[in-house]
């Protein structure tokens, strides 16, 4: 690519050698990743005078720093700002802007973004959109799961994506932005034609490491700083101070009289067999809405799907039906079967992602919760003693079991929280096999128990020692749903 068109809308200033008409053949922010005629930007978190070097020793051409650079090597050196933000834009104009091709709708919150853009995502499919999804759970088109790894998480590796779902016929893609996106500048090369905010509260503050509120809140804003209409939760108490000095249009959904996108008469359908919750939505008339999915956070996260749907152009009584059964991977996911008990599959790995998926249960409890659940290894302190207290609070049984245990001895850590839950009084079992203690706790469960499996969901390895060996929660629940079956089936035939 000509360089003139890969700087186009950068800021920038020349402080050592020249700017030159030769085409620079990639952008790139490893020096281990430099060859002949690359552009390489030094990011501050690792800019050193050896990264410098050796990417000057591997061929590049062009150097994109904040620093100013003493050098004489023959090398021309741009001094920019911002770093983060302007690998982002050279990312942009080097796949040649996907986004540009593509309505790009963005979901960001506190809570709720996974669900809400796979709700999206799938009503968007049903209207005959060519529909992408890139999220937590991995990246989706044409009805395939592709694994997220590292490099597609960066801003060429996002651009790099958008492209090729441009070149697969996508004219929609739906994303989770994070926090982490926004605050690193990984989606400022991207045009945002919707940007959805399911909701914002002080939460996750520690775990993302933002210096306070007041500045969680400015990096959430920065969503609808780039894009064309904002869709949110009008029911949200800061909702305004996100979207304060935004001159994006704005549309409100939510529960209350003040919004224009409303919901009322919230039931839950206790039905363990296949529990949910139903409500009405109130535009243009009245029309019933009934989902398959836990919790009344999923109100709000569907109606926020509708409410872009609607925000679209499409009326949405032709698809008041299509999220009935949605079933999305290790997000409260329900596992239906005929032995009547409750199983929910989840892939809460922090407290607080417990205590959110056991306060959504505790709506639907019947009898007992036993909980299967486990910590990896190398964690920092105090965060196995937060998980299993947690856990105790809502369950009769904890089994502890095997969790990413990595090079630490398994049996230490499911001590350690053993230790615990001992202080909490809370009957437990420690089964380091996790398969074995998904059947276990499967086969104790009685008639109206809920299972909860916590850590793992959708997830198709766990790290033992420094092997990912292969393993799956639903072989392990389903074989488990057999041998009770058989073990019923044996017990009838005696009697």
């Amino acid at each position: 690519m000509d360089l003139f068109s890969l700087l186009l809308g950068i800021s920038f200033e020349v402080t050592h050698g020249r700017l030159r008409v030769d085409a620079v053949e990639d952008v790139v922010s490893r020096p281990e990743d430099v060859r002949p005629n690359t552009l390489f930007v030094c990011l501050p978190e690792r800019s050193s005078a050896g990264d410098f070097d050796k990417a000057c020793d591997r061929g590049a051409s062009i150097i994109v720093t904040e620093r100013l650079v003493r050098t004489n090597r023959d090398i021309t050196v741009l001094k920019v700002e911002d770093a983060h933000y302007t690998l982002s834009l050279l990312a942009a104009n080097f796949f040649g802007r996907p986004c540009d091709r593509l309505t790009v709708i963005g979901v960001t919150g506190t809570k709720g973004k996974t669900t809400t853009a796979s709700m999206l995502h799938k009503l968007l499919l049903n209207v005959g959109k060519h529909c992408g999804l890139i999220g937590s759970l991995g990246f989706f088109y044409e009805g395939k799961r592709f694994e997220m790894d590292h490099d597609t998480r960066t801003p060429y590796g996002l651009q790099r994506l958008l492209l090729e779902m441009t070149d697969r016929g996508m004219d929609t893609v739906v994303m989770e932005v994070s926090s982490k996106q926004l605050r690193e500048s990984t989606v400022a090369g991207i045009h945002f034609d919707i940007s959805v905010l399911t909701n914002i509260s002080p939460n996750h503050l520690q775990e993302e490491d933002f210096t306070d509120f007041a500045d969680y809140v400015r990096c959430k804003g920065r969503l609808f700083e780039r894009c064309d209409r904002a869709v949110v939760n009008g029911d949200d108490r800061y909702i305004q101070d996100v979207l304060a000095n935004k001159s994006c249009d704005i549309f409100r959904y939510g529960l209350t009289a003040d919004v224009d996108f409303r919901a009322d008469n919230v039931e839950i359908i206790d039905d363990l067999a296949h529990p949910g919750l139903a409500y009405d939505i109130y535009n243009q008339g009245r029309i019933h809405i009934e989902i398959h999915k836990l919790g009344r956070s999923n109100v709000y996260n569907s109606l926020a799907a509708y409410a872009v749907l609607h925000t679209m152009g499409y009326d949405i009584t032709e698809n008041a039906d299509d999220l009935n059964d949605i079933v999305i991977d290790g997000r409260a996911e329900i596992i239906k079967n005929d032995c009547g008990i409750g199983i929910v599959v989840d892939c809460a790995k922090t407290p607080l992602e417990f205590q959110q998926l056991f306060e959504m249960i505790e709506e639907y409890r019947n009898n007992r919760i036993l909980s299967v659940f486990g910590a990896v290894g190398n964690v920092r302190q105090g965060l196995r003693r937060a998980l299993a207290k947690t856990a105790a609070v809502s369950s009769e049984i904890c089994f502890l079991t095997e969790h990413d245990y990595g090079t630490e001895p398994p049996d230490a850590i499911t001590e350690e929280m053993a230790t615990y839950l001992q202080e909490t009084g809370t009957a437990f079992e420690v089964i380091p096999d996790r398969a074995l203690a998904i059947r276990t706790a499967i086969a104790t469960a009685e008639a109206g128990d809920i299972v909860v499996i916590l850590g793992k969901g959708p997830e198709h390895t766990l790290l033992r020692g420094t092997q990912a060996v292969a393993y799956s929660e639903y072989d392990a629940i389903y074989e488990a749903l057999r041998e009770r079956k058989d073990e019923r089936h044996v017990r009838s035939d005696h009697h």
